[in-house]
């Protein structure tokens, strides 16, 4: 079971970021926000507040060790860039 503390290929454990412990709606605002929607249109697409859209963010910077959702979105940039090669 990987830990929502920490996850494992920060440490070197594992060679890519592992499917953290993602609620649903921490997947659903993680795709939105991947496929280039922000926060505002993601809070009116899931029908919930700007402000709840941020916590959830929080909680996955949180569980993929980053700070900011240029770092998460390139985080997943350079995995998918890995992948293609």
């Amino acid at each position: 079971m990987i830990s929502s503390e920490r996850c494992p290929w920060r440490d070197g454990i594992v060679d890519a970021p592992p499917v953290c412990h993602l609620s649903k709606r921490e997947s659903e605002i993680l795709n939105l926000l991947l496929s280039g929607d922000r926060v505002k249109m993601i809070a009116r697409d899931l029908f919930i507040s700007p402000n709840t859209v941020r916590n959830h963010l929080k909680s996955i910077f949180r569980k993929f060790d980053v700070s900011s959702q240029t770092e998460l979105i390139e985080l997943f940039a350079h995995e998918k860039k890995r992948d293609a090669i």
